[in-house]
């Protein structure tokens, strides 16, 4: 990971002296997570999504996160790791403020995240009579706006918005931990990521030109954003009504070789689930 770079909100690339190292704990033969992977392959157990740590944004325009723990959490000004996923979605509540620990209604990710919808948890009346007048022939749930689904429409929700919520969904792998992140972000970050993840493909091209010492053609497997060591910072921003919420400030710092970057993902799905990589 010779190169590093950071990309801002401008979409440029700017060099950054502080990247971290190139060493992958998760990949350690010794380390506590090759360790997980050996024992679940022998008792042919998993691990599911809800058993990964999650990083929630802190509330009231927060510029720093906290990170859960068993001595009862710290706070860090920025996290850095491998991001092993990306997944834009869409998540139907029961109610606008759901209980701590409640289960969404129904949630999309996928090409068809604007779309198509699993319903997976039973909801208000009124909501499921909704989902069933949608649900298609294959079992999901088309909650397309062109398709009239309620919760998609533009006012549904408080003000303007839509009662469903967009989010931003990424897992990603401290370089020096055992465990990945769970991370989400909602509708106020989801642009700015959207621009900066489309960056990250052309960044790894370049990385990779770098280090061949010529120019290659663009390989839509070898140059994926999957590759990237990445750091999430927050920063402050204010919405329509004035209101000071958190908002995302991501920047690529590092490339892993396609090798290590195709072993995690690998085995991250084989612990943790399919949704771990897609």
């Amino acid at each position: 990971m010779e190169r590093k770079s950071n990309m801002s909100d401008s979409s440029e690339l700017i060099t950054n002296d502080d990247a971290p190292g190139t060493a992958i704990a998760a990949l350690d033969p010794d380390g506590g997570f090759q360790g997980l992977c050996a024992s679940l392959r022998e008792t042919g157990e998993k691990f599911g999504m809800g058993d990964i740590t999650r990083i929630k944004m802190p509330l009231g325009g927060g510029t720093k996160w906290e990170i859960p723990s068993a001595s009862g959490g710290k706070q860090a000004e920025a996290i850095e790791g491998v991001l092993v996923q990306y997944s834009p979605r869409m998540v139907l509540w029961g109610s606008e403020n759901p209980e701590p620990g409640s289960s969404p209604v129904l949630v999309s990710s996928g090409p068809d995240w604007q779309n198509k919808g699993d319903h997976i948890s039973e909801g208000p009346p009124e909501m499921e009579e909704e989902i069933e007048k949608h649900r298609l022939s294959d079992g999901t749930v088309d909650i397309s706006e062109a398709g009239g689904f309620k919760y998609m429409q533009w006012g549904s929700g408080r003000g303007r918005g839509r009662y469903i919520r967009e989010q931003r969904q990424m897992l990603v792998f401290p370089l020096d931990a055992d465990m990945p992140y769970l991370m989400t972000a909602s509708v106020g970050s989801a642009k700015v990521l959207g621009d900066w993840i489309k960056m990250l493909p052309r960044a790894v091209k370049e990385h990779d030109e770098e280090e061949a010492g010529e120019t290659l053609v663009f390989d839509k497997e070898r140059h994926r954003y999957w590759r990237c060591v990445v750091r999430f910072r927050l920063k402050q921003a204010k919405n329509s009504t004035g209101i000071t919420y958190s908002k995302y400030d991501p920047s690529m710092i590092g490339v892993i070789s396609y090798e290590d970057a195709v072993r995690l993902r690998k085995e991250c799905e084989e612990i943790f689930g399919k949704a771990a990589v897609s």
